[in-house]
């Protein structure tokens, strides 16, 4: 039976003989000492002249929300408390769990006593004291252990880390958990030590204050520990600073900058270091060295803007601070109008190489870059009319800097027949205008070079698919034919640096369109198959090839050659079902008079669940990239060993050259308390001053604290 009662007028008498009557029957029920509760217990005893009430036998006790349970409880009308002993467990509306041996807590079950107390958090981090104060506002306990590890089944065992003080002050307003004389252990051992420490508690989301610190070594710092420390500005803007101290170095400071703005968001990193340490500079006249990374995209009315800032005072910068190894650094900005029919756009690049010289043809700046593209609403012969508008001007440190406009005039149609023929037809037409800005010492001169140039190309492209269908699988063979008449061209292989165009055939490029100025006439043929095994059995094969009906020479690399081009040819197979999977992929360039390959990518990989391995293998004749032959091997494996470890690892060598170019291997730990990382990178490369050299990081990091100071 359960009795409720919303309101304190009942008569303590007739609360007394009710008690009485069901105490009899070895069960009892009456109401709470408080307003809007309920209680429970095997037996109740209400002493009116003491004015208390004693209940026994698995009492429960409710109100708004909150549960108490226990063995015993006594209710003292005139101090408004209840003892309550035995097995006691207090339950809040937030998941929040207490047990104690005994608590004395008010009417509200919000303020009291507690006596050898353990408190389980919502977010299953917990805390154990011997005695504990505990009150709406706040929990002040002795002899106390935290940690956001589950604890072990066996008791007598230690959490993967553990906090324990002497004494501990939860601040449930202020969200602080302050901590005297207190020590970190890991494993049971104590490694740390500190007479006063504070965390945020487990409701913050973000505050100011120390992060997790990380471990690392290198062969210019020695060993060395980052110490970030969080700022939490605003609720839209926060700052982070990363104070890196090591043995060989002077104090190395990253900061990362992030902002939430109305229009958008951006983050801007800083790399700070003042030493004149060969390892660290190529300029000995410079001790102060100065990294920046930025981004960041906005909406400005109907403008949608990025930027990409990457820049140093050293070309090797990143590289030798362990940022990133990327052989370019390239910044950008763009803003695209969106319209109904088309779009706007205006762009700025910034180019600067980190392991290669600046020539005449390296372009350092583009700025300004306008595109316009329009869509007209009212089709042309059926076909899709479009219209491409830019201006571009391209400025370089050591050669000429040219200006060029542009107009493309582009018109696409696509027809399907009854019988399942695809014909797609294509014209372009381009007007261009140029403007040489020659510069003292200029390599390469203005005379002689074409200002206004037109080119005009047309394509006509015919594919069939046929398709075989059964109840296991099904297969599609696919021929297609294309066929481009271009206009001459010589005359823009006078534009200075524009006589090589980017070409480079594949499967995706031999039916594609080029610009109209880099087109020459040609027929593309190619068949691909595609084969589908229910759950078992994926193929698809492409060979493909080019036929050059124009004068125009084309590059060595780019595969298409003065009269017939290499021939190309794309194989996948996929084998076995999505949790236990083999796939293998293989790009070739064959030179058709001798079979003789010019490139070969290579990929294979084996995944199963919680596993994978793969190898990618790539192989460049010279003149394909470069003058020399290039040939490359990468090894991935990536292992879930456990619930909670994982395990990645990469080698990649130089065939060519018989040489290792860079391994790493990384250790994961993780649970829902911990994250600990082990990693080792060997980069192999000899450049300027550096030498190959081996990097070892550890990082440890405690969750649930929500940052430490």
């Amino acid at each position: 039976m359960k009795l409720n009662k919303k309101s304190p007028k009942t008569p303590h008498f007739m609360t007394l003989c009710f008690a009485v009557a069901m105490a009899s029957t070895g069960f009892a029920v009456a109401q709470t000492p408080s307003s809007g509760g309920s209680i429970e217990a095997d037996a109740v005893q209400f002493d009116e002249a003491e004015g208390t009430l004693d209940a026994k036998g698995n009492v429960a006790i409710e109100r708004d929300g909150q549960t108490l349970r226990a063995d015993t409880v006594l209710w003292k009308r005139q101090d408004n408390t209840m003892d309550a002993s035995g097995q006691v467990i207090l339950t809040e509306p937030d998941g929040t769990r207490t047990d104690a041996q005994r608590m004395v807590l008010d009417n509200q079950l919000s303020a009291g006593e507690m006596y050898e107390m353990r408190q389980t958090l919502p977010n299953q981090a917990w805390i154990k004291a011997d005695t504990a104060s505990v009150s709406d506002s706040n929990i002040k306990a002795n002899d106390i252990a935290y940690s956001a590890c589950p604890e072990c089944e066996d008791p007598e065992a230690s959490p993967l880390w553990q906090f324990k003080a002497r004494t501990i002050d939860y601040d449930r307003v202020a969200q602080d958990v302050r901590y005297r004389d207190v020590r970190l252990e890991v494993a049971g051992v104590p490694v740390l030590y500190s007479p006063y420490f504070v965390h945020p508690g487990p409701e913050v989301v973000r505050r100011s204050g120390f992060l997790n610190p990380s471990f690392d070594s290198s062969e210019a710092f020695g060993a060395g520990i980052e110490t970030p420390y969080h700022f939490a500005l605003a609720s839209n803007y926060d700052l982070t600073v990363r104070p890196r101290f090591s043995e060989k170095q002077d104090p190395y400071l990253v900061s990362n900058w992030r902002h939430l703005t109305r229009w958008g968001e951006y983050e801007v990193n800083t790399y700070m270091h003042d030493s004149d340490d060969a390892l660290l500079t190529s300029n000995p006249d410079e001790s102060f060295n100065f990294g920046v990374k930025a981004s960041g995209s906005f909406v400005f009315n109907d403008w949608h803007t990025k930027f990409k800032l990457v820049d140093a005072n050293d070309d090797l910068f990143f590289r030798r601070y362990k940022v990133d190894s990327l052989d370019k650094m390239e910044s950008n900005a763009t803003s695209v109008n969106y319209l109904d029919n088309g779009y706007v756009q205006v762009a700025a690049y910034k180019y600067r190489s980190a392991l290669r010289d600046e020539t005449d043809k390296t372009v350092d700046v583009i700025l300004p870059s306008i595109t316009h593209r329009l869509d007209f609403d009212t089709p042309l012969a059926k076909g899709q009319l479009s219209m491409l508008n830019s201006l571009q001007h391209n400025s370089r440190g050591l050669g000429l800097d040219i200006t060029e406009a542009s107009s493309r005039l582009t018109w696409d149609r696509q027809i399907i027949s009854k019988s399942g023929l695809v014909w797609d037809a294509r014209n372009a037409l381009q007007l261009d205008a140029y403007h040489y800005s020659q510069k003292t010492g200029d390599p390469i001169t203005k005379e002689g070079a074409p200002k206004t140039l037109a080119a005009n190309s047309a394509s006509l492209q015919l594919s069939y698919p046929l398709e075989k269908l059964s109840r296991t699988n099904s297969q599609t063979i696919t021929p297609e034919m294309q066929v481009v008449l271009a206009t001459d061209n010589e005359r823009y292989e006078d534009i200075p640096y524009t006589s090589s165009a980017t070409l480079d055939l594949s499967q995706g490029s031999l039916f594609q369109f080029a610009a109209p100025q880099d087109e020459s006439s040609r027929i593309n043929v190619g068949i691909s198959h595609e084969m589908n095994h229910v759950n078992t059995l994926d193929t698809r094969f492409f060979a493909g090839q080019s036929y050059n009906l124009s004068s125009q020479d084309h590059a060595l690399r780019t595969g298409y050659g003065d009269g017939s081009s290499a021939l190309i040819t794309r194989a996948e197979i996929g084998y076995g079902p999505a949790n236990s999977r083999f796939q293998f992929s293989q790009d070739l360039r064959t030179d058709p008079s001798n079979l003789e390959t010019l490139r070969n990518r290579t990929t294979a990989q084996y995944r199963r669940d919680g596993f994978s391995i793969g190898t990618s293998y790539s192989f460049y004749e010279a003149g394909q990239n470069g003058d020399d032959p290039k040939k490359e091997q990468t090894v991935q494996m990536d292992w879930q060993m456990s619930k909670n470890w994982n395990f990645e690892t990469s080698h990649r060598r130089d065939l060519e050259l018989d040489r290792n170019v860079m391994s790493s291997a990384q250790l994961v730990y993780e649970d829902i308390c911990t994250i600990l990382t082990f990693a080792v990178t060997r980069d192999y490369a000899s450049i300027d001053n550096l030498e190959p050299e081996t990097s070892l990081s550890f990082t440890f990091v405690l969750k649930t604290l929500g940052g430490t100071q």
